[in-house]
């Protein structure tokens, strides 16, 4: 399945999670397509919104693409700028008919504080390098994002430990947080 298939199955998953939540929620890129920093826009009844990401990959064990490109350096030009609100990771089991899916809601604070750390320990402790010779696409391992250890200690580097703290799976009231 090509990735923008993927993308928008994920998007109107979560378009119908947040109309179940009794939420009103409009999928950005049918009329904008690749809408910067948001999927979705989600409206309650008393007329506050909120701009919604949505990463879908497909597996048990799946690796989230960002869509945000690390420097040399290990710095993400205007991560804080770019992420505008809460994200939703949509893990796709099987496809078709008989696909499931399992969502995880992250907070904007979560996402950036677990993109931040994430890369700083892939910098300092995972490879103990001070530049990179290429720049990096950044990747969120689904482990990290239910706050599970995902690479353990070695020889070569200390184990990662999540900055999540709980597992985010259905935490749709992180949608508002």
């Amino acid at each position: 399945m090509d990735n923008k298939r993927k993308g928008l199955i994920g998007e109107t998953a979560v378009v119908m999670k947040l109309l179940e939540n009794g939420w009103n929620a409009v999928n950005l890129n049918v009329s904008i397509p690749n809408y910067k920093g948001a999927d979705i826009v989600c409206m309650k009844d008393d007329g506050s919104t909120c701009m919604v990401q949505v990463k879908t990959a497909c597996g048990e064990n799946p690796n989230f693409v960002t869509g945000f490109v690390s420097d040399n350096k290990g710095n993400i030009e205007g991560l804080e700028k770019k992420i505008v609100g809460p994200w939703v990771f949509v893990q796709m089991l099987g496809e078709g008919i008989g696909a499931t899916y399992r969502f995880y809601v992250l907070s904007r604070l979560e996402v950036l504080s677990l993109i931040n750390d994430s890369n700083r320990w892939y910098m300092n402790e995972a490879y103990h390098r001070k530049e990179l010779s290429n720049k990096t696409m950044v990747g969120l391992p689904l482990a990290w994002i239910r706050g599970d250890g995902y690479c353990p200690e070695s020889k070569t580097y200390k184990a990662y430990k999540s900055v999540i703290t709980s597992n985010p799976e259905n935490r749709w009231e992180k949608i508002w947080e």
